[in-house]
């Protein structure tokens, strides 16, 4: 392991250390007095500031849960390569009253019901597979969508209660909408919802549960394929009927109600057989992908490991040490097609704790806080091929905690982030979103990933 050491000595009492830390590896060209002040610092402690860099033993680890949630959209289909495999998704959501003070008036009679799907976006890894015919299917849950497991991919499909109520055989071709017809017996439930029912929308809830769409999928593929997206709230049940209410005048009158499709949240249910990669003999790559994909792992308790066997090798055991700053470097190759850099490689990556919610117990994956006030968010230099990200306060933390308790929560997984501006205010999520797949260097790379700190050591002076 090379690395290089540069001392810098300074007696200092009453200023603070973080600040000159950063001031003392300033130059400038500009002729100094150096006596200028010198009455004003007294002989206490001793400073010194210095540079480390670690190469870094990464792994690869497939997630045990993560959020499966979103508030912004749905998506379905698979998408496929040699590498990766295949990763699929089925994707299921609310139905709520488009008018909360709809009255259906007396025994409305049902025509017709369908629903249209509007699509704001689709994924392809090759141009071939942007028209790609899908056979749609579409779905009512008889059960309530369990709140509890929208965090995470602990919904099994083999025991979700539904029934099928697409007609025919829809089958999407990547267009900007679909309008699939749905079942009569649908329709005419839609029709059964009171005044009370369509204004309370908990009550609505407990009658209509939701939908769950899904298309086929191939048993084994390397290539082609798409994934669909639908944002939220942009779907819509159109019920076709004819109301008979005497307080407006009407009879037998042919209208519309209509109904909201993705309100609120969906739970976008994600499988991925990239974790094969898990059992692959090591090399100089790591893989990563979104969502339940595989990911590059580091053990908290192995970087302590390596951080004391330093500290320990340079003396510093009963030492303070300050770190100014502490910067991730991911490298990576070019891939041989140079254009995965742009339609596959996450655009961010960033490290990220996998927390636990003391009153619930659920698990969810949360990006390091600091990532709001760094220099370095995770954003990939396709120039000098690498991701760089600051985290100077997890690492001070790691610096300060007793190898005793460390947790597996304070382990790092490396994730796509997924960044918004919104009214000049940025926004980092961990992107769950986007099926997307890159590769990175391993520590048995020319080119390996590193760890890169400025440490300050300040002691009381051996003549005090």
């Amino acid at each position: 392991m090379n690395f290089t050491i540069n001392f810098y000595p300074m007696q200092i009492k009453k200023f603070n250390i973080l600040l000159l830390s950063s001031l003392i590896l300033l130059s400038s060209c500009v002729t100094s007095n150096r006596e200028t002040g010198e009455s004003l610092i007294s002989d206490d402690y001793i400073l010194k500031v210095a540079t480390k860099s670690f190469d870094i033993d990464l792994v690869q680890k497939n997630v045990d849960s993560i959020q499966a949630y979103s508030t912004s959209v749905m998506f379905f289909g698979y998408v496929a390569d040699k590498t990766f495999g295949m990763t699929s998704s089925s994707c299921l959501s609310y139905i709520t009253p488009y008018n909360n003070e709809a009255d259906l008036g007396t025994d409305p009679e049902f025509k017709s019901v369908f629903i249209k799907l509007y699509f704001n976006n689709s994924l392809t890894y090759d141009d071939h597979s942007k028209g790609v015919a899908q056979n749609i299917y579409i779905y009512e849950l008889d059960e309530a969508i369990d709140s509890t497991k929208m965090f995470n991919t602990s919904y099994d499909l083999s025991t979700l209660k539904k029934h099928l109520i697409s007609k025919g055989s829809p089958v999407y071709y990547g267009e900007d909408t679909l309008k699939v017809y749905l079942s009569d017996d649908f329709g005419k439930e839609l029709l059964t919802v009171t005044t009370d029912e369509f204004s309370d929308y908990y009550a609505f809830k407990k009658k209509i549960h939701g939908l769950y769409i899904s298309t086929d999928t191939p048993e084994t593929a390397t290539s082609g394929g798409r994934m669909n997206y639908i944002p939220m709230t942009s779907s819509k049940i159109c019920v076709s009927y004819k109301l008979t209410d005497v307080d407006r005048d009407k009879k037998d009158y042919d209208t519309t109600e209509f109904f909201n499709f993705g309100v609120s949240s969906a739970i976008n249910l994600v499988k991925s057989e990239s974790t094969k990669l898990i059992d692959k003999p090591l090399s100089n790559k790591l893989y990563i992908e979104n969502s339940v994909g595989i990911k590059p792992y580091i053990s908290a308790i192995s970087l302590k490991r390596q951080l004391n066997k330093w500290i320990n090798s340079m003396g510093y055991q009963d030492k303070k040490i300050l770190i100014s700053r502490a910067t991730m470097t991911l490298p990576l190759e070019m891939p041989a097609d140079y254009t995965d850099l742009d339609k596959k490689y996450p655009l961010y990556l960033y490290p990220a704790k996998l927390e636990i919610n003391d009153s619930t117990n659920v698990k969810y994956f949360s990006l390091l806080s600091e990532i709001y006030n760094s220099s370095n968010v995770g954003k990939i230099n396709r120039s000098h091929l690498y991701y760089k990200s600051d985290f100077t306060d997890y690492f001070q933390q790691l610096v300060l905690m007793d190898s005793t308790a460390i947790k597996d929560t304070n382990d790092l997984w490396i994730m796509p982030v997924y960044y918004t501006e919104i009214s000049s205010v940025d926004y980092y999520e961990i992107d769950l979103i986007n099926v997307q797949r890159g590769e990175i260097n391993s520590i048995r790379a020319d080119k390996k990933p590193t760890i890169d700190f400025v440490y300050s050591i300040y002691e009381e002076s051996e003549t005090n």
